[in-house]
């Protein structure tokens, strides 16, 4: 078994041992809205290369056994929107793309390896971004929402590539937005008191 397609699985509120799915290389859960949790024995699925639970929102957490998927490329985490916090071992060296896209209330910045490619922050709750992401090698994409909460992040401002603003109660956009040298996309959704914009920056796509 190399692929297991289990998308729009409403009801499934678990998934069966693993443990025997060494061969496994693609694992799609899209929209298994009733899955509260992954087994541990997925960290015996030593092969896998993309792991999708794109919108479990009854997903909280997942199991620490993840940290032994060394050859993982692709985890899609978007719309988790119960997703509170991410296994300390997710630091996998393989990992190319994290997409926490919606994880509303993931307040902590993942410990993740420093050869990430993409990294997608929208609408999360994270507060901090470490200062060491400025100097991460492989680096291309990096997606991040601007809230009221989020303090440390102003050393990554070279290498943010969208910005979002999600009914932020201001009139103008900030000044260090122009300051994003490789910004490609500005979003602004429901700025409802937005009046101007400031000089933006050339990169913009």
């Amino acid at each position: 078994l190399k692929w297991m397609y289990l998308n729009h699985s409403k009801i499934l509120k678990e998934l069966p041992d693993l443990s025997t799915a060494t061969n496994l290389q693609e694992l799609f859960l899209v929209k298994c809205s009733s899955l509260v949790e992954l087994p541990s024995s997925i960290g015996k699925a030593t092969n896998l290369q993309k792991l999708y639970l794109n919108m479990c929102t009854s997903l909280v957490e997942l199991p620490s056994s993840i940290g032994n998927l060394h050859k993982l490329q692709k985890l899609t985490l978007n719309g988790c929107s119960k997703l509170e916090i991410l296994p300390a071992n997710i630091n996998l060296e393989s990992l190319d793309e994290l997409d926490l896209t919606d994880c509303l209330v993931l307040k902590r910045f993942p410990e993740i390896s420093t050869n990430i490619k993409v990294l997608k922050l929208i609408r999360t709750a994270i507060r901090e971004v470490p200062s060491s992401i400025k100097s991460w090698p492989r680096l291309r994409d990096l997606e991040l929402s601007y809230n009221q909460n989020l303090k440390g992040f102003m050393h990554a401002l070279d290498i943010i590539t969208t910005m979002y603003f999600n009914d932020i109660e201001m009139q103008e956009i900030p000044l260090w937005v122009k300051k994003i040298s490789r910004l490609q996309t500005l979003i602004l959704n429901g700025c409802k008191k937005l009046v101007s914009l400031p000089q933006l920056p050339d990169s913009l796509s």
